[in-house]
């Protein structure tokens, strides 16, 4: 099956709540309960484990009745767990026809209300459904459900949601103000605007494939503002054998991007995944290895000190911890204060899957992910950004992409679609002449949708021409008679307020 391997980009500091809250008391229920509408709390009930789940016991549970396909089911409540310090509740659906679905998990603790968001959509009609609780890990406690809610979407709501979200949050209001040399103002004076750049980071992996193949360059320069390097930068990569540090390939691919003003990431200082550790690291010694993670943060960040905006600096941290098992549970914290040192301008991120994609891996909730990111914070490591790694099947590029893009704290979205003669990881946007697939029109249709197509007008009666506009860079022209004409250029960064910008003739 082929699939989507989208790293998104989120800024930290949001205050809007998110899953996984703790209250001393439980809010009011989202969208006043939903279909979930006037039903009771559910007080200290005995949690069902996944061997009763199986035996079709479910307790506590939400009975839902006549529930459709091609709708989206938001579901939301608040947990309280007794009998333990801290607990990972997972909400699951049984429904027909289908198997069992996560819906949502929070780590719930004890002496406190805990938020469980989530949701589900649905293949086929459900006559009977149920919405099940279950403890990850089997240990038997009791909990208090409330205020619970589900709401459906149709894909016609939902959609409408996003561009609302899309319109605040990636485009601003601007005005052009059109005077002669004296300030009079200038009424039906043409205006003609052009999107040069766009403020919002979207792009793709890229490969030493892309190096001497001018046709790819194009097509890549084309379409993205922003690349990260598939493997190049990797250890592995650099070093394959101890000693022997070549930064050659990546030389060259830092030329390309820096000619054409693409945005570049850095991916990755250290993967803690072992399969993917070079061997020669494997077999050191502890001293010798740290040694070596030492003489490679330091020999990469200092060469490449203020070239690379992001740092990801130890890869999927969530799931493997080759490093912190031989150098000490600091280890991962002290290579993100190394790093901060040698390049303070890059952003740090740390990153890891199965964060957004699923529920059900419980290495990496999203409360994990949270716990972590303020454990290394705590510690003292400078951390702006996170990766949310995603792996989903090609069918929902589009959905993913959309849901990215009008997320209010998504800063960036990257493709893992670098080029081979063999293909792309997982998926490509075109076949090997350059020509789209179905996934590259995707991509070619949201990219022009989510760019201010040419603006072209007439000044008012005030002098002023206005648009909305997505945020980047402008060029724009006014022509009032053959021999008054000018151009322009202005910025349009986020901000609530109308962007005014005056132009005289």
């Amino acid at each position: 099956m082929g699939g989507v391997r989208c790293v998104v980009y989120k800024a930290l500091g949001f205050t809007r709540r998110f899953d996984g809250a703790k209250m001393a008391h439980p809010e009011i229920p989202l969208y006043k309960g939903g279909l979930l509408n006037g039903f009771p709390k559910l007080t200290k009930l005995s949690i069902g484990n996944a061997r009763n789940a199986a035996a079709g016991d479910y307790t506590p549970a939400f009975v839902l009745r006549n529930l459709t396909n091609g709708y989206k089911y938001c579901f939301s409540t608040w947990v309280k767990i007794y009998g333990a310090t801290s607990a990972l509740i997972r909400a699951s659906l049984s429904a027909e026809n289908s198997q069992s679905l996560c819906v949502g998990s929070v780590l719930a603790q004890s002496g406190c209300w805990s938020f469980l968001k989530g949701g589900f959509v649905l293949n086929s009609p459900s006559k009977l459904s149920i919405i099940y609780f279950q403890n990850s890990d089997d240990r038997e406690l009791d909990i208090s459900l409330a205020s619970a809610s589900l709401q459906p979407f149709s894909d016609e709501q939902w959609r409408a949601n996003q561009d609302y979200i899309i319109n605040k949050e990636r485009k601003r209001a601007v005005t052009i103000h059109v005077s002669d040399t004296k300030g009079n103002r200038i009424q039906g004076a043409q205006i003609s605007v052009h999107q040069v750049s766009k403020d919002f980071p979207f792009g793709s992996a890229i490969a030493k494939t892309i190096l001497g193949n001018s046709p790819y360059q194009a097509w890549f320069v084309k379409r993205f503002n922003a690349a990260v390097f598939e493997n190049e930068l990797k250890w592995y990569a650099t070093e394959p054998e101890q000693g022997r540090v070549n930064y050659t390939i990546a030389d060259q691919m830092l030329e390309f991007v820096r000619a054409n003003q693409i945005t570049a990431r850095g991916h990755n200082i250290f993967w803690e995944d072992p399969v993917y550790t070079p061997a020669w690291v494997r077999n050191l010694t502890d001293e010798q290895l740290k040694s070596a993670v030492n003489s490679r943060i330091n020999s990469l960040m200092n060469k490449y000190s203020g070239e690379f905006v992001h740092w990801d600096v130890s890869n999927e941290m969530l799931h493997f911890d080759f490093y912190e098992q031989r150098l000490g549970p600091n280890a991962t914290l002290e290579f993100f204060m190394t790093a901060h040192k040698s390049d303070p301008l890059a952003t740090l991120f740390m990153n890891d899957f199965n964060v957004v994609e699923t529920c059900a891996d419980v290495n990496s909730t999203v409360d994990t992910y949270i716990s972590r990111l303020r454990e290394l914070q705590r510690g003292g490591a400078t951390m702006d950004g996170i990766g949310l790694e995603g792996h989903f099947t090609a069918a929902y590029l589009e959905q993913v992409l959309r849901e990215g893009f009008s997320h209010f704290a998504v800063d960036g979205i990257m493709l893992w679609t670098a080029l081979h003669p063999y293909g792309c990881y997982q998926m490509c946007l075109t076949d090997n002449d350059l020509n789209n697939l179905p996934t590259g029109d995707v991509v070619d249709k949201l990219l022009g949708e989510w760019q201010t197509s040419e603006a072209h007008g007439e000044t008012d009666q005030h002098g002023s021409y206005s648009f909305l506009g997505f945020l980047g860079e402008y060029s724009v022209n006014v022509r009032y008679t053959d021999d008054r004409t000018t151009n322009a250029t202005f910025s349009l960064c986020k901000g609530d307020e109308t962007r005014h910008f005056s132009i005289r003739l």
